[in-house]
């Protein structure tokens, strides 16, 4: 899995709340350009045959994802797919209690109960 910023430190909460030992997260901190050798490198530490996800707070069309989205499945020559609320106009919902929900739900459709 990969992400950038603060939900990284959800994502790892959950991995270790439910055990999930069978995902690992990467964190990049540099988006432009893209650290393309950096992130192969530590791609090659996992199974090529792994499931390559982006996970992000923003809606799917925001963010860091429509760019990763152009420039990660070339420059690692494999597919990705999103993890992220839905399409918005809006980066805020403007309800905490909606917000809440919503990431709750990103955290867990990224890294599912295992078993």
């Amino acid at each position: 899995m990969l992400c950038t910023g603060k939900v990284y430190y959800d994502l790892a909460e959950r991995r270790q709340a439910i055990g999930a030992t069978g995902t690992a997260i990467v964190r990049l901190e540099r988006l432009y350009p893209v650290p393309a050798d950096e992130l192969r490198a530590e791609l090659s530490r996992y199974p090529l045959d792994a499931e390559l996800v982006w996970a992000q707070e923003e809606p799917v069309n925001q963010g860091a994802w429509p760019w990763m989205a152009l420039k990660l499945p070339e420059l690692l020559g494999r597919p990705l797919r999103p993890v992220a609320s839905s399409a918005s106009s809006a980066p805020a919902v403007g309800s905490n209690k909606v917000h809440t929900a919503t990431h709750r739900e990103v955290i867990e459709t990224a890294i599912p109960a295992e078993g």
